[in-house]
C-alpha cells in the first residue's frame, strides 16, 4: 500500500498535467475524440486520456448490439489504461 502523501501528490500532478506542450498528443487525441483544433481547447491530459480510451474502448469492443466483445479483455484494458491493475 503507498503512502497517503504519495498518493495524494500522485493525484494532485494528475490533475494539473497538460497535453499543452505536445501538440501531436492533442492532434491525435482530438481526431480519436472527434474534437475540432479549431473550437475546442482542452488540453488537460486526464481529460483527454480518458475520452480517448472510453472512445476506442467503445469503438473497438462494443458490437452493434451492445455488448462487449471479451468483458474480460476490456476491463483489463480500462483497468491497465488508468493504472488499476
Amino acid at each position: 500500500m503507498l503512502p497517503a502523501a504519495k498518493t495524494a501528490e500522485f493525484n494532485e500532478m494528475l490533475l494539473h498535467r497538460s497535453h499543452s506542450h505536445r501538440p501531436h498528443k492533442i492532434a491525435e487525441t482530438y481526431a480519436d475524440i472527434g474534437f475540432d483544433p479549431e473550437v475546442d481547447d482542452y488540453t488537460s491530459a486526464l481529460l483527454l486520456n480518458t475520452l480517448q480510451d472510453w472512445h476506442l474502448f467503445h469503438a473497438n469492443d462494443f458490437l452493434a448490439d451492445g455488448t462487449a466483445r471479451s468483458m474480460v479483455k476490456n476491463c483489463c484494458s480500462i483497468s491497465s489504461a488508468l493504472g488499476t491493475l
